[in-house]
C-alpha cells in the first residue's frame, strides 16, 4: 500500500483541535502505540503494540526528507503471543534500534487519516 505523510512539530494542538472540531463526528479516539524500530538496511521496520489490545510488524520505505513524502508499507496483524517472538527474532537478527512511546489521537476525513501524536520525548506533531 502507499500513503503520503506529512509530519510537523507542533508547540500547542489547541488552534488545530478547534479547526477539526468541525469534523467531530470523524474523530475515532486515542490510540496509545508503542512502536519498536529495528535496524534495517532497505527500510523501516517496527513492531507496534496499540492500546496493548492490537498488535502489527509494520515495514515501510520512504524517502528522508522534511517535507511530504510518500511511504509504500505492508502491515501484518498478529496476536499479542506472536509478538513477543516476533520482537525476540528480530532483536537477534536486526539489532533494536529504538522504542518509541506515544499517544495518537485519531481522525479520519473522506479517505485521509489526520494524526495528532504526543511523542515521549520528542513532542507533540
Amino acid at each position: 500500500m502507499q500513503n503520503i505523510e506529512i509530519k510537523i512539530l507542533i508547540n500547542n494542538f489547541k488552534p488545530i483541535l478547534e479547526s477539526l472540531s468541525e469534523i467531530q463526528d470523524k474523530y475515532k479516539g486515542d490510540l496509545n502505540q508503542i512502536d519498536t524500530y529495528y535496524n534495517c538496511k532497505t527500510g523501516r521496520l517496527k513492531a507496534r503494540e496499540i492500546n496493548r489490545r492490537d498488535y502489527e510488524i509494520i515495514f515501510y520505505q520512504r524517502p528522508d526528507k522534511i517535507d511530504s513524502k510518500v511511504s509504500n508499507y505492508k502491515i501484518i496483524k498478529i496476536n499479542k503471543n506472536q509478538l513477543k517472538d516476533i520482537k525476540k527474532i528480530f532483536r537477534l537478527i536486526f539489532g533494536e534500534k529504538v522504542i518509541v512511546k506515544k499517544k495518537r489521537h485519531l481522525w479520519i476525513y473522506k479517505n485521509t487519516r489526520i494524526h495528532l501524536d504526543e511523542v515521549k520525548n520528542l513532542g507533540k506533531f
